[in-house]
C-alpha cells in the first residue's frame, strides 16, 4: 500500500512519475511552489514545500499544539517530510477545494468569530510558543515611522494626505504605549490566508503563529493590503467589524475598554499603513520587484484609502 511518501523524491520534490498531474498555486518567497497534485485514484492533495527557511517546522508544530484545539477550519497536515534540511523540508495537506478569497462583511465576520476563539487561547499553557512573526512588531514599526517622520510627511503630501492629521498623528503616536496584553495571533491574516469553500470558512498557512497584540489579527484582517488579493474597506465596515470583535471577545471573558481599543486600533492601524506605504514606494522604484507595478500601485491606492479613513479617527 502507498503511503504519501511515494510520492516525494528524496530531494524533497514531488514525483513526476507516481503523479497524475500537478497545478502551481502560488510561489513562496523562495521560489517553491505550493501545488495541488492528483494521484491514481483522481484524489488530490496539497504539497507545500517549506517557502521560507525560518519557519523549518513551525506549521507541524502549530497543528500538533494549537490547531487540534480549534474549529476544523484549516488544511490537516496529512504527512510531512523529517528532515531538518531546509531544501528536503515539505509537508501534504487536505485540499478543501476551491477557494474563494472575497473581502466582504459575511466572511469577515466568520473570521472573526474564529479569531476570538484563537485569541482567547490559553498561552500560558504553551511555554515554546514564538514571540516574533513574520515582520517587524509594532514598537519597532512606530520607531521607524517616528523616525522618518519627515520624508514621510513630505510623501503623503503628494498623495493629498492631510498634514494637519498627519501632525495630529504623530503627536498622539509618540505619547502612546500600546496595551501589553499578549494573544496567541495567526500572524499573517491577509485576504490571501483565509478563505470561503463550497461549505466554509478556511484559515490558511499557520506557520507564523506567535503572541501578539489583538490588533494584529485585526489589522491583517481589515486593513493590511497585498498586491494580489485586492479589497476595498469602509469606515463603517471596520466599526462593524471591530464591535463584533468586541462583543465576542467580551463573551469569552476579555476584559476590554472598548473606547480605548478603538482608540489604539486607529493608531495602530495608522502607523502600520504608513509602513507599508513606505515598504510600497520603495518597491516601485525596483526595476524588477516580485510585484507587477500595477499590482502595487492598486496595493498602495488600498494602503492610502485605509490610512486616511483610520486618521481621521485618531
Amino acid at each position: 500500500m502507498k503511503t504519501f511518501f511515494d510520492y516525494i523524491e528524496p530531494s524533497g520534490k514531488l514525483d513526476n512519475g507516481k503523479i497524475t498531474k500537478r497545478e502551481k498555486i502560488y510561489q513562496g518567497m523562495n521560489g517553491k511552489y505550493v501545488e495541488r497534485f492528483y494521484i491514481e485514484d483522481g484524489q488530490s492533495y496539497i504539497f507545500k514545500p517549506l517557502t521560507n527557511t525560518d519557519q523549518l517546522g513551525r506549521e507541524i508544530w502549530a497543528q500538533e499544539r494549537i490547531l487540534l484545539d480549534l474549529p476544523p477550519v484549516y488544511p490537516k497536515i496529512l504527512a510531512h517530510s523529517t528532515s531538518n534540511d531546509p531544501e528536503e523540508s515539505w509537508i501534504i495537506l487536505e485540499d478543501m477545494g476551491p477557494l474563494i478569497h472575497v473581502f466582504e462583511e459575511k466572511i469577515l465576520a466568520e473570521v472573526v468569530q474564529l479569531m476570538v476563539q484563537w485569541h482567547s487561547f490559553p498561552v500560558g499553557e504553551l511555554a515554546e510558543i514564538p514571540v516574533k512573526g513574520p515582520k517587524p512588531g509594532i514598537e519597532h514599526i512606530s520607531k521607524a515611522v517616528i523616525k522618518k517622520k519627515e520624508e514621510i510627511l513630505d510623501l503623503l503630501k503628494g498623495y493629498y494626505i492631510s498634514e494637519d492629521l498627519l501632525h495630529k498623528f504623530f503627536i498622539k503616536l509618540e505619547e502612546t504605549v500600546f496595551n501589553d496584553e499578549m494573544v496567541l495571533s495567526h500572524g499573517d491574516l491577509h485576504l490571501g490566508n483565509y478563505a470561503k469553500t463550497k461549505t466554509s470558512i478556511v484559515v490558511l498557512d499557520w506557520e507564523h503563529v506567535h503572541l501578539n497584540y489583538r490588533h494584529w489579527d485585526l489589522y491583517h484582517l481589515i486593513d493590511m493590503s497585498h498586491p494580489v488579493f485586492t479589497k476595498n474597506t469602509s469606515s463603517e465596515l471596520r466599526e462593524d467589524i471591530l464591535n463584533m470583535y468586541c462583543r465576542l471577545a467580551d463573551q469569552q471573558g476579555a476584559a476590554i475598554d472598548q473606547e480605548n481599543f478603538f482608540k489604539e486600533y486607529f493608531i495602530f492601524s495608522s502607523v502600520f499603513s504608513i509602513w507599508m506605504i513606505l515598504l510600497i514606494s520603495s518597491d516601485l522604484l525596483i526595476e524588477n520587484s516580485k510585484w507587477p507595478k500595477n499590482q502595487l500601485h492598486s496595493q498602495l491606492d488600498e494602503t492610502l484609502s485605509s490610512l486616511a479613513q483610520c486618521l481621521n479617527k485618531v
